[in-house]
């Protein structure tokens, strides 16, 4: 019968004790290659978000001159033109008699 439990023996002399430090990973090339760097359209133009909804009733975020963000569909007027067509990855709106095509950067 044990009366006592057993001391644990120390720690082996061949353990060598070293800290390192996590090396910060350069970006891969993956991610270099996947990252594109696009210009912003200037501030004072309309920039097309994002186009969504159904074929038969698509709708569009445009972002105005201001700031200000618009939900359009066709028919209505964002910025002073007219919202002619809604594409996959653009809209058609009305500018001075022309139809001009805002795609998405």
């Amino acid at each position: 019968m044990l009366i006592s439990s057993p001391r644990p023996s120390g720690r082996p002399q061949t353990v060598v004790n070293r800290v390192t430090l996590a090396k910060a990973e350069p970006q891969s090339k993956p991610e270099q290659l996947a990252t594109e760097q696009v210009p912003l359209p200037p501030r004072n133009g309309l920039l097309l978000l994002g186009t969504f909804g159904t074929d038969s009733a698509p709708r569009a975020l445009i972002r105005l001159p201001g700031g200000k963000i618009d939900e359009v569909s066709k028919g209505d007027k964002v910025g002073g033109h007219q919202v002619l067509a809604i594409e996959a990855a653009a809209v058609v709106l009305n500018v001075g008699g022309t139809a001009t095509r805002l795609a998405m950067p």
